[in-house]
């Protein structure tokens, strides 16, 4: 592998914003949206997969944290449980955003249907 190149074989700056958009919804994505790098038809698609995993990562903090307050009041020795608990809506954005990075690709079950109707949509009007 050359030095300078990402470990798919493609641009290592591309590589790594399609990684970041998995990890910092909804701000990486809506940035690579609205300039310049949404004109790379590959970002655009992770920028649109990452925007609308956003529903579901908001959802599964918002449970993450109404569990915590739960087990926090049923018993407060749970509290033990909260860095565990906050951390969990992180692991699919983990591990789709390492997916991105090596260049492969990314399915989310449900929403990748519906990015790429919107990639489409955007790209052809």
């Amino acid at each position: 592998m050359t030095q300078g190149a990402a470990p798919g074989g493609h641009d290592p700056q591309t590589a790594v914003i399609a990684a970041l958009s998995y990890l910092f919804p909804p701000v990486v994505p809506a940035v690579v949206l609205f300039t310049d790098l949404g004109a790379d038809a590959g970002l655009r698609r992770h920028a649109l997969h990452a925007l609308y995993w956003t529903v579901g990562f908001v959802a599964l903090l918002g449970l993450a944290i109404a569990l915590m307050i739960w087990l926090v009041r049923v018993d407060f020795l749970a509290i033990c449980l909260a860095p565990v608990l906050i951390t969990l809506p992180f692991v699919p954005g983990a591990i789709w955003a390492k997916r991105a990075y090596m260049g492969q690709p990314v399915t989310i079950r449900l929403l990748s249907p519906l990015a790429d109707a919107a990639g489409r949509r955007s790209a052809g009007g």
